[in-house]
């Protein structure tokens, strides 16, 4: 089990590292800043820590379309969720502590210490268009020092980049 967990970590923080350069934004005629376009999806995230609720300032959506694997990243200062899925079959349930599926929450920037990966708990998909997502997800989750974390009230909705 050490060694899934490490390798668990070793895969958050590879897919962290190579998904953290953004490509500047494309804005389609007419919807860019000041405008009076509205999108119909709403973004958010949030989730309570041990009760304490943390409402996400960033979200973000991004699918890798040839391998089937999206990544949901939702940020707040130094506090991050990360949902991710590959083989993404749609609307359904999902094992938060699967290889194929699996959630981590991080505080802070040290990553051994600081990193709860899912040992137990759920990812539920309610919607899934291709372009958005939406669900739920509670989990409980233990770093490398054997502190836990429970997730629970989990939601989030997302517009979803594919790359």
């Amino acid at each position: 089990m050490k060694n899934f967990k490490s390798l668990m970590l070793f895969f958050i923080l590879l897919v962290i590292g190579t998904t953290s350069c953004q490509k500047p934004i494309e804005f389609v005629e007419g919807s860019g800043p000041g405008s009076t376009y509205k999108t119909a999806a709403t973004i958010f995230m949030s989730a309570k820590v041990n009760g304490v609720l943390v409402e996400c300032e960033t979200v973000a959506g991004l699918q890798d379309v040839s391998n089937l694997i999206l990544q949901l990243n939702g940020v707040k200062s130094s506090e991050t969720f990360l949902l991710a899925f590959n083989g993404l079959k749609g609307v359904g349930t999902y094992n938060a502590a699967d290889f194929n599926s699996f959630a981590t929450y991080l505080n802070g920037t040290d990553a051994l210490t600081n990193n709860f990966l899912a040992d137990s708990g759920t990812i539920k998909i309610t919607e899934f268009t291709g372009t958005t997502i939406k669900g739920t997800f509670d989990f409980k989750a233990s770093n490398g020092n054997g502190e836990q974390k429970t997730i629970t009230e989990g939601k989030f909705s997302s517009t979803v980049v594919r790359r």
